[in-house]
């Protein structure tokens, strides 16, 4: 949605998405593994027989909120804020054979059941400095992210919370219309 306001040039956005993306698969593992010590001249081998299935589920919604706001005819403050929820369970399971043809066994070591979390509050400012051959952006976001994951095989949760600083700046000079210089940093 964007919505231009009285004043020449303050106008805001709100922007929303959701997507969902399911995946399922599966497909088998079989090798043999040969394994040497030239120390003591002993050979080892392992045979793997696997059936891998895939589960996976991804749920994300964002949305932002842009308002700009003339400082002058050639300058402009841009202030942003989103928030995003990110949701994903990935089911991976792998099965050994209790007979030839017959996966039914789980084997737990190479399985697992993640369930995870993601919540990110994200704002920022730039200025715009825009004349008619000369553009010049600077400003910076910063991102609170707070992050949960649970394994259900091994029953261990994992928390963390972090925070992303994202400076930005770019200068482009347009000769015409077809043809300009720019230079651009994005800092992570």
């Amino acid at each position: 949605y964007n919505r231009k306001l009285k004043k020449l040039g303050r106008n805001f956005s709100i922007n929303l998405s959701q997507r969902i993306n399911k995946k399922n698969s599966e497909g088998y593992l079989k090798s043999l593994n040969n394994f040497y010590d030239i120390n003591e001249n002993l050979t080892n081998s392992e045979r793997i027989d696997q059936l891998k299935t895939n589960d996976i589920t991804t749920n994300s919604f964002s949305s932002n909120f842009t308002y700009n706001e003339p400082i002058t005819k050639d300058l402009s403050l841009v202030f942003n804020y989103g928030i995003s929820y990110n949701n994903s369970q990935a089911d991976k399971k792998s099965y050994n054979a209790s007979v030839p043809s017959r996966y039914d066994l789980l084997d737990i070591e190479y399985s697992n059941d993640f369930t995870a979390n993601q919540l990110i509050n994200q704002g920022g400012a730039i200025f715009n400095y825009r004349k008619p051959k000369t553009t010049i952006n600077f400003g910076t976001r910063i991102s609170a992210i707070n992050f949960d994951q649970f394994e259900a095989y091994s029953n261990q949760k994992y928390k963390r919370s972090f925070i992303n600083w994202t400076p930005q700046a770019s200068y482009q000079y347009k000769f015409s219309a077809q043809r300009s210089l720019r230079f651009g940093y994005n800092g992570y």
